[in-house]
């Protein structure tokens, strides 16, 4: 999915640039929820900038870009992990953490443009693949132990384990998103959704690895 999206960039970008594309300002709200886990988990409103190139008609197909950096801010609540990788006996590690994982985005979208009141307001519908790319990663929380004996030990399930991997599995993802805007002159007001294709890990040292969603709300002003 990511070469096709590396693919798709290469062929969009010369059509985009040819057709003298409006450039834009984008600052806004995402908010991002963890799919699929087996353990309670939350997500938070984070903010998410950037800018954009956009061929955007009142009627007919539109096409874009943009550059976002973007702050998804998600917590995992009283997971178990073990105390210690380097005893064949360890206690339960009950953790809380939070976590701010911020990614450098790169959408490329298509889609079909038509007029509601007039020339000047118009709304858009579209479609896309986003590229993510982790440029920082922050957690913290609070943990607390529940001690067990060795038989305990021997058969106790714990939420996630200590991986041995030479190489982490990567913590970025290819998304897909679809969404909506309403454009008056050079202001937009855009919502997407993003569904995540792959993985990211939000732990190096245990398997703690998910797809995550998001929702996004921007508002884009157009320079040109």
């Amino acid at each position: 999915m990511k070469k096709i999206a590396i693919v798709f960039l290469c062929m969009w970008l010369p059509a985009l640039v040819i057709a003298k594309p409006r450039f834009s300002i984008n600052a806004g709200m995402n908010r991002s929820w963890i799919r699929n886990a087996h353990v309670e988990t939350a997500g938070y409103w984070g903010p998410a900038f950037g800018i954009g190139l956009e061929r955007n008609k009142q009627v007919g197909l539109m096409w874009g870009v943009d550059l976002m950096v973007v702050t998804k801010k998600t917590r995992f609540l009283n997971f178990t992990r073990p105390s210690s990788p380097y005893t064949s006996h360890p206690d339960v590690m009950v953790l809380d953490t939070k976590h701010n994982d911020t990614f450098l985005e790169l959408p490329l979208k298509i889609g079909y443009s038509i007029p509601l009141y007039s020339t000047k307001l118009y709304a858009s519908i579209f479609a896309g693949c986003n590229l993510a790319y982790p440029i920082r990663g922050d957690s913290d929380g609070t943990w607390y132990f529940i001690f067990l004996s060795p038989e305990e030990a021997e058969t106790y399930k714990f939420d996630y384990y200590f991986h041995h991997e030479e190489k982490p599995a990567p913590s970025g993802s290819t998304n897909c998103f679809a969404g909506l805007s309403i454009r008056y002159k050079k202001i937009a007001i855009e919502i997407s959704y993003v569904y995540a294709n792959n993985k990211t890990r939000f732990a190096e040292s245990i398997g703690m690895v998910h797809e995550l969603d998001s929702m996004y709300f921007l508002l884009r002003y157009n320079l040109n």
